[in-house]
């Protein structure tokens, strides 16, 4: 009687067959992943823009009225980002209310205008520019 099933040679040459495709494969999945992280956050960066520009065309001021003083980094942590000219709510201009950046929990986005708006993304001492020109350091 002849017994049916794998021996034990060649279970294991499956077994490494497989794991030379998941050793090949997975460092370009984690690529993938981090690529689209920081996709998602330029595409925030540019929502976080817009609701400036949107906020500032409703208000009938320009943009550089809506930051208290120029070359000054303010974090974005809550819904309601005060202005001279009042109170913005992201959440009337982002759906999902406020973004935090997916290539690091623990960074937090942030704006400034020096002579343009320009969007952030950091800790607070390391900032990577999302908007309008996104850094090279970030993209890479």
């Amino acid at each position: 009687m002849q017994k049916k099933g794998f021996t034990l040679i060649e279970m294991v040459i499956v077994i490494a067959i497989i794991g030379i495709i998941v050793a090949i494969g997975f460092p370009q999945v984690v690529q993938s992943i981090k690529s689209a992280r920081k996709k998602a956050d330029l595409a925030n960066a540019r929502m976080i823009a817009y609701a400036f520009y949107t906020f500032a065309e409703e208000s009938q001021k320009n943009v550089s009225e809506l930051v208290t003083s120029a070359n000054t980094f303010y974090r974005i942590d809550s819904d309601i980002i005060n202005t001279p000219v009042g109170n913005m709510k992201l959440s009337d201009y982002i759906s999902g209310g406020v973004p935090k950046p997916a290539s690091n929990r623990s960074w937090y986005f942030y704006y400034k205008y020096d002579t343009v708006l320009r969007i952030y993304c950091g800790d607070g001492s390391t900032m990577y520019e999302l908007f309008p020109e996104p850094s090279a350091l970030f993209v890479r």
